[in-house]
């Protein structure tokens, strides 16, 4: 029996076109544009490109060149401006020379003792140098020690900005060397008066504030023990 719903297929009847499977889009309809970016919604921010992010690195780091030089060259100019020396600094520096030049003394080695000590003096004690100079190194050389002081401080216990004299305190010790032998420890605090002479500060005079000696142990003093109490050992007064 044939089924009265089925129509029967003739010449002038098109049968419908099948419905295409459904393909994924990616969420763009069908028949848009795919060569136009998404755009994001407005209230999304931007996400800035690699080349903006590159030149704001490179910027910040120029701004950092540029406050580090800026510095240096302050400081450099500063320097030049004051001239890059310290008054208290020199001072320091050349009473710490005319110490070891004073009171230095090596029995083996007598040519340049004068000249040094000349050397760091002016005033009053220069003359004494120039008048007495060989009675002391001739004093010096009975002694038969060798001094060899060190400088611990320098005090500076009076200084006038830009003037040409100041007063120092100088700690130091000194080895008393006899016969090759360390025997005796000095130390000694002198109170110093000094000159700018040239540009370079000088002693123009000098106070013993005190003095002791200590013997070394192993040695013991006596009849044809030195003399340590010689020019060489106080300096010049």
């Amino acid at each position: 029996m044939d089924n009265p719903e089925t129509e029967p297929e003739g010449p002038g009847t098109e049968r419908a076109a099948a419905a295409p499977d459904p393909v994924d889009t990616g969420g763009v309809p069908r028949g848009a544009d795919t060569d136009t970016p998404p755009q994001t919604s407005p209230g999304a921010p931007a996400r800035p490109s690699a080349g903006l992010r590159w030149g704001v690195i490179v910027a910040a780091l120029l701004a950092v060149v540029a406050v580090v030089a800026a510095i240096v060259g302050l400081v450099r100019w500063v320097g030049a401006d004051s001239g890059g020396s310290d008054p208290r600094a020199e001072i320091i520096d050349d009473t710490s020379q005319a110490v070891l030049n004073l009171y230095t003394f090596d029995p083996a080695d007598t040519d340049s003792y004068l000249e040094d000590i000349a050397s760091s003096v002016t005033g009053p004690m220069a003359e004494q140098v120039e008048e007495e100079g060989e009675d002391m190194l001739a004093q010096a050389m009975q002694t038969g020690l060798e001094v060899r002081p060190r400088v611990h401080s320098i005090t500076l216990s009076e200084y006038t900005e830009g003037a040409d004299e100041a007063s120092v305190v100088a700690m130091m010790t000194a080895d008393m060397i006899y016969e090759g032998q360390r025997v005796t420890i000095r130390r000694q605090a002198v109170a110093m008066d000094l000159e700018k002479v040239d540009g370079m500060w000088k002693v123009a005079e000098t106070a013993p504030l005190f003095m002791g000696d200590e013997m070394l142990p192993g040695y013991a003093p006596g009849a044809d023990a030195p003399d340590q109490d010689g020019p060489a050992n106080e300096g010049p007064n």
